[in-house]
């Protein structure tokens, strides 16, 4: 019994989001080049990344405990699952071993694991409530994943693309995450949306957009990929075109949560043009 309840107790982390984020580091070790002669490297990033990812669930459920106590009364914090005080301390003790194991890879990895775990913390502390930055940091945050998967192996060249491609799709889909979350967020959070108005929100979202859009060619005219990319990745590009199109038209809630899912959509299928790029 006393088994069930500590392994209950580990929702804080969402173990799920903390799989999704260590699948995303094996995308970005193939991409770079990865192979069998290195998989020790590649189970060890994915270690890291599911404890840190863990980590900065924890500090934010730590952080947000207090408005979870109406919104979300069932987390393990405000149900009485774990003290506050556990989940903080469960959280530094995860970022500190995943910096740990980091430091086990190479400089490099420790460098992002340590920039990333900052940032979480930043995030869930500071940044959440400040307009754009918190943005900003997800956006940081899921692109280095990408990153991370080929600095394990030393090579980053072609991840830098992604890691700024995923740091602008983010920032768009963030940006209109917070229209989408409008009425929960007046008078508790500050956004781009509560603090400018949907409309400018709307249009910056569009804006990183279309910016992701036109670099998304770079690893083909840089001659890193062939045409199976180029061809691939076009499909993610009308995706993206067609949801900010949408969302322009439709500035309000329902468009937001529609670019979202449509953004999700296109996002997919940018990783498999890398993945195809980097196979062919």
């Amino acid at each position: 019994m006393k088994l069930k309840k500590k392994i209950k107790k580990l929702r804080i982390i969402r173990p799920f989001n903390c799989f999704m984020s260590a699948f995303a580091v094996s995308i970005g070790y193939l991409i770079a080049g990865g192979g069998f002669y290195s998989l020790s490297k590649l189970v060890l990033a994915d270690l890291t990344t599911f404890l840190v990812t863990g980590a900065g669930n924890t500090i934010n459920d730590y952080f947000d405990r207090e408005i979870d106590k109406i919104n979300s009364p069932y987390r393990p914090i405000p149900s009485g699952e774990i003290s506050p005080k556990s989940a903080y301390l469960f959280s530094i003790l995860l970022f500190s071993i995943g910096i740990i194991l980091s430091a086990a890879i190479n400089y490099i990895c420790l460098l992002i694991v340590v920039i990333n775990s900052f940032l979480l913390y930043l995030y869930a502390s500071k940044f959440k409530s400040i307009p754009f930055f918190g943005n900003l940091a997800v956006g940081v945050i899921v692109g280095s994943t990408f990153l991370f998967g080929g600095a394990s192996i030393g090579k980053i060249r072609t991840n830098l693309i992604l890691f700024g491609l995923a740091l602008l799709a983010t920032l768009g889909r963030e940006i209109a995450k917070d229209i989408e979350d409008i009425k929960g967020d007046q008078g508790s959070v500050n956004t781009i949306a509560t603090e400018y108005g949907i409309e400018n929100a709307a249009k910056l979202s569009i804006f990183f957009t279309i910016l992701a859009i036109s670099l998304s060619p770079l690893p083909y005219l840089l001659g890193i990929f062939g045409i199976y990319f180029l061809i691939t990745v076009a499909i993610a590009d009308l995706i993206f075109l067609y949801s900010s199109t949408n969302l322009l038209t439709s500035i309000n809630i329902e468009g937001a949560k529609k670019y979202q899912k449509l953004s999700k959509i296109a996002m997919f299928f940018a990783l498999i043009a890398f993945i195809v790029g980097s196979l062919s």
